[in-house]
């Protein structure tokens, strides 16, 4: 099978191009200012060097900030390179290789290795701080390869490659290397693997052929699916928050697939597509086309918007964590590097000296991306880091370039949620939590208010009620107390022994229910009996340690008084980890028709009394975009835009922590603290 049209200049006719549109320097087209989002980082482009040297590599980036990427030399005979440059632009060191390096280059997950293919067929590993060769492997005598390595969980290296002998192409395929460079096994394919292999967190490789078909192999090299494309594949996968698989094709078509190899949808844009898709936060899938335009498009398949540039988009787009793609372009027989809001708007844009086919790397507070003709600029990433909620928010997921969803990180889970505020005598404290899995399950749920007495608290509600009904309005059984009682409910005594709660007074006024509740949302609201103000705790503790439902969430809406604040706590048990989203709405509550609702709250999260996150204004530290797509994720209503609500995205490891809510300056009024487990 010969190349296609766009396949066919991107291959041996390199110089051609080397020799023309060599004229431009960016360094006009960047503003020489620093430290604003997309100006030059560096001086000047760092040069290849060599004689016409071009770049389709993507840089790869070290947790140390060094650069790596590949180079090809049009010498006679030709050259290749792979460069390490450090952060500040300074060579670190150069290894001259037999022929073109298109191939990306990836890092292992210590950092001490980089793997790198090349058109001879074979993939190289070097040491990552000097460039000494590590070993070589060969795929076959006839091969070439382009696509990047992807690094699986247990160290296992993944590459494609093409057999270019006529009568036969028997050694393409994808390869599965061991971290020593030994062959672990070959899956043979009809035809060229240029398509760089994705790794979902249960072990699955993805990757495409230019035979036509999308593969998904087992961990040990069996076939677990194969689905066939309507032309040729080069372009490579990318994987969704849900296991949706989705990559392009020739013919310029996005396929979305099912974790099981099903066509979920099919979108077409107006050209070939070459680069990978990369996922924003919420799941819009951005692609490339030769088409001129940057896609965006929904999970379901909808357009959200096109976004038109000078030239062909084939390299992959990446996402930032305020939700603004930057990518690159074939723009104007130049080049350029694009950057646009969520919304497809211009953020910025530079002129490059040449076409812009590198995939652009953010990492370390700066964008890396290379043009054709050899240069590599380093722009500062000001506004946003990489979107770190995003399933795939990259060329092959992340800067290292390991081409994996990491595992889960999974193991911990919410036992206990509370919040304190204050109650009025015709305003209750209304707390909303959901249970999420696939059982029902006994759970402890208290309003506390005397008892707080003995903790210093010098205004209690002096007889609390709590009543915990369905969004239906319907009481669940057991739902409703006003006074507890140790002699009738000595099942609440011992739930609460257990999980650890403060113990009541016998005779206290405080209530507690223990109801069985199925996975659903409920309501708790706190009362008061006599009609009387004051402070009241609720709290909803799971009370049986069973993995198959859990707390998700906890919504309390309260009344911050001047000077005051609402205090919310939440305990992580487990083996690891557990990342929440957490939030204070107060001007946003406005839309619902919330009255005297607090203008501008702030949010601070402490653990063992040091606080450990704060934030006043949401979009204040640049991650409008991971915030608000954790928010859609977990069904969370959006926050209107640059509002002066407050909301942090923590990964939190197994303690107790506590959230407090209060009024900048004099502020006051009613607010909405919200604690979500964002999967």
């Amino acid at each position: 099978m010969g190349f296609p049209s766009w396949q066919f200049w991107r291959r041996p006719r390199r110089a051609a191009f080397a020799l023309s549109w060599l004229a431009a320097f960016c360094g006009a087209a960047i503003a020489l200012h620093a430290q604003v989002d997309g100006t030059a980082r560096w001086p000047r482009p760092f040069t290849a060097g060599g004689r016409s040297p071009s770049i389709e590599s993507s840089p790869a980036v070290g947790s140390d900030g060094w650069v790596y990427i590949g180079v090809a030399l049009n010498t006679t005979p030709s050259e290749g390179r792979l460069l390490a440059i450090d952060r500040n632009g300074e060579p670190k060191w150069s290894v001259t290789l037999p022929t073109w390096v298109d191939s990306s280059p990836a890092i292992s997950a210590d950092g001490t290795t980089v793997y790198v293919g090349c058109w001879d067929g074979k993939l190289y590993a070097f040491a990552a701080k000097d460039g000494m060769p590590r070993w070589t492997h060969a795929t076959g005598a006839s091969n070439y390869i382009v696509s990047s390595p992807a690094i699986g969980a247990d160290g296992t290296i993944y590459v494609g490659a093409g057999d270019l002998r006529t009568e036969g192409a028997q050694d393409s395929g994808l390869y599965a290397i061991a971290p020593n460079g030994t062959l672990r096994w070959r899956k043979t394919t009809g035809t060229w693997v240029e398509s760089s292999p994705a790794i979902a967190a249960n072990g699955t490789i993805y990757f495409g052929s230019v035979d036509q078909n999308v593969y998904a192999l087992n961990p040990d090299g069996t076939e677990k699916w194969k689905f066939g494309a309507s032309s040729p594949i080069w372009a490579s996968p990318a994987i969704g928050p849900d296991g949706t698989v989705y990559i392009g094709a020739f013919d310029g078509k996005l396929y979305a697939l099912s974790p099981d190899g099903g066509e979920k949808w099919v979108y077409a844009t107006g050209g070939s597509i070459y680069g990978a898709p990369a996922i924003g936060a919420d799941g819009t899938i951005y692609i490339g086309s030769a088409d001129f335009q940057l896609h965006a498009i929904n999970p379901d398949k909808s357009v959200r918007w096109t976004y038109a540039v000078g030239g062909p988009v084939l390299s992959t787009p990446a996402v930032r964590a305020d939700g603004s793609i930057v990518f690159g372009a074939d723009d104007d027989r130049s080049g350029g590097i694009h950057c646009v809001d969520a919304n497809g708007a211009k953020v910025w844009a530079i002129r490059t000296s040449h076409f812009v086919r590198s995939s652009p790397v953010v990492a370390d507070n700066s964008i890396y991306a290379a043009t054709f003709d050899g240069f590599i600029h380093a722009l500062h990433s000001t506004a946003a880091p990489l979107s770190s909620f995003s399933s795939w928010p990259m060329f092959q997921h992340d800067p290292r370039h390991r081409g994996m969803v990491p595992p889960p990180q999974g193991g911990g889970r919410l036992i206990n949620l509370s919040t304190r505020a204050t109650v009025s005598g015709d305003t209750n404290l209304i707390a909303g939590f959901v249970v999420r899995g696939a059982t029902a399950k006994y759970y402890l749920i208290r309003a506390i208010g005397p008892t707080l007495a003995q903790f210093g608290v010098s205004d209690p509600l002096a007889d609390p009620t709590i009543t915990v009904q369905r969004q239906s309005g319907q009481i669940v059984p057991g739902g409703f107390n006003d006074n507890w009682s140790e002699e009738a409910e000595p099942s609440v005594t011992q739930a609460g022994l257990q999980l650890g709660a403060f113990p009541l007074p016998v005779g206290s006024k405080d209530a507690v229910v223990l109801p069985l509740l199925e996975p659903a949302a409920f309501t708790g609201s706190v009362g008061s009996t006599d009609g009387g103000s004051g402070t009241a705790l609720v709290e909803v503790y799971e009370a049986v340690s069973d993995p198959g439902s859990t707390l998700v969430n906890l919504s309390t809406r309260g009344n911050v008084a001047a000077g005051g604040s609402i205090i919310s706590g939440l305990v992580v048990r487990g083996t690891g980890p557990l990342r929440l989203l957490i939030r204070a709405v107060g001007p946003s509550l406005a839309q619902f028709g919330v009255p005297g609702v607090l203008a501008q709250p702030t949010l601070s999260v402490y653990f063992q009394q040091n606080v450990i996150h704060t934030n006043t204004g949401w979009t204040a530290d640049g991650l409008k975009g991971d915030l608000a797509g954790a928010a859609r994720i977990v069904g969370a209503f959006p926050l209107a835009e640059n509002s002066a609500d407050c909301a942090a995205l923590l990964t939190l490891n197994p303690g107790d922590y506590t959230i407090q809510v209060s009024g900048v300056g004099s502020n006051f009024g009613e607010v909405l603290v919200e604690i979500y487990a964002a999967p």
